[in-house]
């Protein structure tokens, strides 16, 4: 998988999941996931539950 990190944080903090819901938001590092050997950031627990269940 081809990843846009910056010091190991994928999508450069943004929410990957509010793309798929046409509004990009940055995520919060208090609400992250690793997985791949990056760090991924969400704005909403939900959010992190989402991409959680199928990354």
């Amino acid at each position: 998988m081809i990843q846009n990190l910056n010091d190991e944080i994928a999508a450069q903090e943004y929410d990957i999941v509010s793309f798929f819901d046409k509004r990009p938001k940055k995520g919060k590092n208090t609400i992250s996931s690793y997985y791949n050997e990056a760090t991924y950031y969400f704005s909403t627990e939900d959010n992190k539950k989402r991409f959680e269940e199928s990354p």
